[in-house]
């Protein structure tokens, strides 16, 4: 999050300004850099926390193909995720 809003200009608050040397910076930008970390760190945890949850069957029924057959390959990972049950073959 650091890299992405001091090194590659992802953010909206500061713009696409990068900064290499944070530790020669004014008080108040170094401020608003670590605002802006902030905000893209817990913006990431809460997207990442709705998709677990808005997947959590899915992950389920990954979860007990893989202990049952230890491995898949990508279709039948698909059709575990489709909610079907995969034919012993």
């Amino acid at each position: 999050a650091k890299r992405m809003v001091t090194r590659f200009g992802m953010s909206e608050k500061l713009g696409v300004m990068t900064y290499s040397d944070t530790g020669k910076l004014s008080p108040e930008t170094q401020s608003a850099i670590e605002q802006e970390i902030r905000i893209l760190l817990r913006d990431s945890y809460e997207r990442a926390k709705h998709i677990l949850k808005t997947h959590a069957k899915e992950h389920k029924n990954l979860a007990e193909a893989l202990l049952t057959y230890e491995t898949l390959d990508a279709k039948e990972i698909q059709i575990v995720l489709e909610g079907k049950k995969l034919e012993v073959g």
